[in-house]
């Protein structure tokens, strides 16, 4: 077991962020704390302002179908059709409705930076 640091103060132990103790990802309030230190703002505005962003595309490709963000990507609407599944467990079909899901196509430049070395 090991001693906690007495050095640390609170402030610098909850600015240590969830991604650094967790593998699988940056969540939402990771994203904030960022773009929190890179502008000055506070942690609840950048909060705020994420929120509101990802309502305000949801609601975007709700209504239109798409929402496209130049240099990103594109975000789009997609209707799967209804089909007949199989329960995996049983082997009993299933009928699976209709429904709506959203795809992501990247744009060139996110695919350039993300295979970028």
């Amino acid at each position: 077991m090991s001693k906690p640091d007495l050095f640390v103060t609170p402030v610098e132990a909850a600015a240590k962020t969830s991604a650094e103790k967790r593998p699988d990802g940056v969540t939402k309030r990771d994203l904030a704390r960022r773009i929190a230190d890179k502008t000055g703002v506070s942690l609840e505005t950048a909060a705020h302002v994420i929120s509101t962003f990802l309502d305000e595309a949801v609601q975007a490709v709700r209504d239109n179908g798409r929402l496209e963000l130049r240099n990103f990507g594109v975000f789009a609407l997609k209707e799967r059709q209804a089909r007949l599944g199989r329960n995996p467990r049983t082997g009993v079909s299933v009928n699976i409705p209709q429904r709506r899901t959203i795809t992501f196509k990247p744009g060139t430049n996110v695919v350039y930076d993300l295979n970028r070395k």
